[in-house]
C-alpha cells in the first residue's frame, strides 16, 4: 500500500478529513456547517452520502498493493435520522476483499454518538 497523499478537490471542497486509515478501516468526519445544509436546515443527504462514499474508498485503499486503485460500483444508504450542524463521524470498514472488487459497511455518527445513517458498497479494483 502506497502512503503517498493524492490531491483531493472535491474533498477540500466538502470539507472531508480523513482521521484514520489501516488494513481495511477507515475514519472519516466532517463539521457540517451552513454549506452543507438543505433548504429544510439539515444536512442534505449527498453531502453526507459523499462522506461515506470517500470514508469506504480510504478503507478498501489502504489494503490495495502498490499500481492497484479502486473506483465505487454501488452504494446503498439507509438514512435513520437528520444531521445538524456539527461534527458527524463515518466508521468504513472492509467486509471481503477479492482481487476485482471489495465489499465495505460504514455507519455515520452525529456528536452524541446516534447513528445518522448505515451503509453497504462495493467497489471494483483496478491495476493502474
Amino acid at each position: 500500500m502506497s502512503e503517498q497523499k493524492l490531491p483531493f478537490p472535491f474533498g477540500d471542497l466538502i470539507g472531508f478529513k480523513v482521521t484514520h486509515r489501516d488494513n481495511g478501516v477507515s475514519h472519516s468526519e466532517l463539521e457540517i456547517g451552513e454549506k452543507h445544509m438543505n433548504p429544510h436546515g439539515i444536512a442534505h443527504g449527498g453531502a453526507v452520502f459523499s462522506l461515506v462514499d470517500t470514508c469506504m474508498g480510504s478503507a478498501v485503499s489502504s489494503m490495495l498493493a502498490d499500481g492497484e486503485m479502486c473506483s465505487t460500483i454501488e452504494i446503498k444508504i439507509n438514512y435513520l435520522r437528520p444531521a445538524v450542524s456539527g461534527r458527524v463521524i463515518c466508521e468504513s470498514s472492509v467486509l471481503n476483499k477479492g482481487k476485482r472488487t471489495a465489499v465495505v459497511e460504514s455507519k455515520v455518527l452525529d456528536q452524541q454518538g446516534r447513528e445518522i445513517c448505515r451503509a453497504l458498497g462495493t467497489f471494483m479494483v483496478i491495476q493502474r
